[in-house]
């Protein structure tokens, strides 16, 4: 979800662990 920061970093962790962001 492109809703912040994690955009960028949640491409990846969303595999690891979408949950931590």
């Amino acid at each position: 979800r492109p809703s912040g920061p994690g955009a960028l970093l949640g491409r990846r962790l969303i595999a690891s662990g979408p949950i931590s962001h």
